[in-house]
């Protein structure tokens, strides 16, 4: 970390001169956030449950497979198992007398040894498994960003107008032309007045509503219904894309971001910000919470990581009764993501 004042940090809209920094820094964000939840998965009481459920499974069934084929009579100078051996296996195995010579069988130092080795193999599988899954998830997701807002950040966040109702059937039969809504969101980079190239974090408000057409499609691409899309209020704001350089984090920039976002959101007539991250990225979440954003729910993604979805309330002040009720329950979110 390098030390800079802070009143020499400037916020300026996005160029296009600013993309190359401004990905690089937004994918080891999203790579950092990938790695995390790789460590929640592996470190997940379900995961030892089910590698010790696993080795000790396999370690039985190599035993038993063993124990046959020792017990089994040799036919023409070679072992042979038969339904015999087997029904006569199973009726030593069972009988009362042997089930003191059963448990011994599974302390003998050959079992122990051979339930080491199974449990090395199972271990290495499952994590290598999660490992493969946790990156694919995470390249799609960023291969998602990319298709998304981030393929055009001009045009996505800085157009003066966008789509604002989704398109009818009558409408995509080409009846109708789709309306247009100005489109209010806007995208930001943080840097230095002295070096105005040199980018160290961003930040985006997203107009959902003048956007509704592409949520729209982006939302029937996930498989859903028309019906189930839920049309974005034209009051909310989209806190997005919040990132900082690793190099220039812990030195208020991103408060800085957030609180540029939240003045030009009640310039533009927004009354609420909505936001939404990872539970995993407690930073971010703690200093969300600590700005005034208020819990709204929780969802949980392949039972895997859980999403904070919050709200900041732009047009009212709290009396000082509720005041004191969102103090509360602000310490009550705050304790959560501490023990997440």
């Amino acid at each position: 970390m390098v030390a800079i004042d802070k009143s020499a940090i400037r916020i300026r809209p996005y160029v296009e001169d600013d993309y190359d920094q401004v990905m690089d820094f937004l994918v080891q964000g999203f790579n950092t956030v990938g790695e995390r939840i790789l460590a929640r998965t592996i470190k997940r009481p379900s995961t030892a449950l089910s590698i010790l459920t696993q080795s000790i499974t396999y370690t039985l069934l190599i035993e038993l497979a063993l124990t046959a084929l020792t017990n089994a009579p040799t036919s023409t100078g070679s072992s042979a198992l038969s339904v015999e051996n087997l029904r006569s296996l199973h009726e030593t195995l069972m009988k009362p007398e042997s089930v003191q010579d059963l448990i011994l069988r599974f302390l003998k130092p050959s079992f122990l040894l051979l339930w080491c080795i199974v449990s090395l193999i199972v271990a290495g599988t499952t994590l290598a498994r999660i490992y493969r899954k946790c990156v694919s998830s995470n390249r799609d997701y960023i291969q998602s960003c990319f298709n998304d807002d981030l393929q055009d950040i001009q045009g996505y966040y800085q157009s003066s107008m966008q789509d604002s109702t989704p398109p009818s059937d009558d409408q995509k039969k080409g009846n109708n032309k789709t309306s247009k809504k100005k489109n209010r969101s806007q995208f930001w980079v943080a840097c230095l007045d002295s070096h105005p190239q040199v980018i160290m974090g961003c930040i985006a408000l997203d107009d959902n509503y003048a956007h509704a057409a592409h949520l729209k499609k982006k939302h029937l691409a996930q498989g859903e219904t028309a019906e189930s899309f839920t049309m974005p209020r034209e009051s909310d704001a989209e806190l997005r894309r919040l990132s900082v350089h690793p190099d220039y984090r812990r030195l208020g920039i991103s408060k800085i971001l957030v609180e540029k976002l939240i003045e030009y959101a009640k310039e533009q007539g927004f009354k609420r910000v909505i936001m939404s991250t990872t539970m995993v990225q407690k930073e971010a979440l703690v200093g969300y919470i600590r700005r005034g954003f208020e819990k709204e729910r929780l969802i949980t993604i392949d039972n895997v990581f859980n999403i904070w979805f919050g709200a900041l309330d732009l047009t009212t002040t709290p009396p000082e009764k509720d005041k004191e009720i969102r103090s509360r329950k602000q310490q009550e979110w705050l304790r959560e993501v501490a023990a997440y």
